[in-house]
């Protein structure tokens, strides 16, 4: 059968635009540019956020970016 899907993406959404991409190429549809360039956007964004992670990793490595580890307000326990 033929028909039409229409799929509405957001930001929030973005880390479904890869998977999507590759769906759409299976199936032999068109791949429009503004889901590729959200997908690049959000794989970028991922690279950075695993490089800048608190968690050891890129600059700060202490966690709470750079504070010391602690969140504002947050006393320091001995």
């Amino acid at each position: 059968r033929l028909g039409a899907a229409v799929t509405l993406l957001t930001r929030d959404d973005w880390r479904m635009a890869p998977e999507l991409i590759s769906i759409l190429e299976r199936a032999g549809q068109d791949v429009p540019e503004d889901l590729v360039l959200m997908a690049e956007r959000y794989e970028k964004h991922k690279r950075e956020r695993e490089m800048y992670s608190p968690r050891g990793h890129g600059w700060g490595g202490r966690g709470g970016g750079g504070r010391g580890g602690r969140d504002r307000g947050e006393k320091r326990r001995f």
